[in-house]
């Protein structure tokens, strides 16, 4: 009996989309590069198989990548509110100093 026991991984890492069953070469290259972080490219590709779907597996795959593209709404938000606050606190520094 060994003291150290090899964990069970699963093939794909953590994070890495799988290639549904079905997916045109147009899909499986948006996910590939997606996986590899290249996200304009995936973009660019996403674009191009959103204006000519091949079937309803394109079509989900480039509905799913267009949702995990798309930037956080909170981050907006944020950046949204802290434009309006630096500017604010800019301008009373100049009317009140010395």
């Amino acid at each position: 009996m060994t003291f150290w026991k090899r964990p069970v991984l699963p093939d794909s890492p953590e994070g890495e989309l799988l290639v549904p069953d079905g997916a045109g070469p147009a899909a499986r290259d948006a996910l590939a590069a997606f996986n590899a972080g290249d996200f304009a490219r995936c973009r660019a590709l996403v674009r191009d198989l959103r204006a000519h779907p091949a079937d309803e597996t394109d079509a989900a795959v480039a509905r799913d990548l267009t949702a995990r593209l798309r930037p956080d709404p909170v981050i907006l938000g944020l950046a949204a509110l802290s434009v309006p606050t630096l500017l604010f606190l800019a301008l009373w520094a100049v009317t009140h100093s010395h």
